[in-house]
């Protein structure tokens, strides 16, 4: 089982999120590989959307649900939705 954290290196850092609007896009296709190998070898990859925007999230959703994989929503200890998403097989 893989966390958030031990995802980490796989996202921009927090003060480029702060920057001009960041390209989900760009970010998704650079990244692709790194979340590939966490696929691979943890059987699942959690992503945060960069703005916790829900336009990035279904972006990011489509991406992966094109690639056959299941896309889910993360959630928090009160079982409610904390923005993030959670790529499995």
């Amino acid at each position: 089982m893989t966390t958030a954290n031990e995802n980490s290196q796989l996202f921009p850092p927090a003060e480029e999120f702060r920057q001009e609007r960041f390209n989900i896009k760009a970010w998704v296709e650079e990244n692709r590989s790194s979340i590939l190998r966490e696929l691979r070898k943890h059987g699942r990859a959690v992503v945060n959307s960069p703005h916790d925007d829900e336009k990035e999230r279904g972006e990011i959703t489509r991406f992966f649900e094109s690639l056959g994989y299941k896309v889910n929503p993360g959630r928090d200890y009160r079982n409610e939705t904390d923005g993030s998403l959670i790529i499995t097989p």
